[in-house]
């Protein structure tokens, strides 16, 4: 998927702000600006600043104007990640310094949404519901569903052909069953997800290998209806 990334950074030693937060002597203001290629703002996109010393992490979502403000501590190089429905994409990487002086930066970031995530891990008990390290990641995709309440999404399982096609459809769409079981309960309304079982039907690798195999026993999310 094509997409345009860039990055302004205006290093000031003071500046009068129309935010209700300013940078102080021990902390840096970070102004975020979010949009789509053709400059439609992001509404709750959630951006992230983690430190190269020690991971910690701070994090800001954009408002209805695509835009974001926050204040991080001085004195360090941090990674400005963010995330593509659930996937968390690198942007790029800063410095701010830790000398005298009230320090503010200005980052764009452009990018087109992704359509489908592939969701990793995703483990099934024995009753068919998700086990406990399914539901870290289904939660991230539970979140993104509340921040974009309009969003409607396809839960698509997919299998390999080590089983009939009927078997694999009725395995598969049971694993679809049970991820949109998952988030009803957590509170998305029924009508935003479509779960469906494709069984064996669309392999994007070759059955012959483990590896291929293993790339074809997926679960996406598809998005079929956007943001806002």
């Amino acid at each position: 998927m094509k997409k345009s990334l860039f990055i302004v950074l205006v290093l000031l030693n003071y500046f009068s702000f129309s935010q209700t937060i300013k940078a102080t002597e021990f902390k840096a203001l970070v102004n975020i600006q979010v949009s789509n290629l053709n400059d439609k703002p992001i509404v709750g996109e959630t951006v992230l600043f983690v430190s190269q010393e020690d991971n910690k992490e701070f994090q800001v979502r954009t408002d209805e104007k695509g835009e974001g403000h926050i204040l991080i501590p001085k004195g360090a190089v941090y990674d400005v990640k963010y995330k593509d429905l659930i996937e968390k994409v690198k942007h790029s990487s800063f410095e701010v310094p830790s000398g005298l002086g009230k320090y503010s930066y200005e980052i764009t970031i452009k990018f087109e949404p992704s359509d489908v995530v592939n969701l990793k891990g995703i483990q099934f008990l024995n009753d068919g519901s998700v086990n406990e390290m399914s539901a870290m990641e289904l939660d991230m995709m539970k979140e993104v569903l509340d921040v974009n309440p309009k969003m409607e999404v396809v839960i698509a399982a997919h299998s390999d052909n080590s089983e009939s096609k009927e078997k694999s459809k009725e395995i598969t769409q049971n694993q679809a069953n049970a991820i949109k079981k998952y988030l009803v309960e957590k509170g998305i309304k029924e009508e935003r997800i479509k779960a469906v079982g494709f069984g064996e039907e669309e392999p994007i690798a070759p059955n012959v290998l483990p590896e291929g195999r293993t790339q074809n026993n997926r679960i996406e999310i598809r998005v079929t209806k956007k943001y806002l």
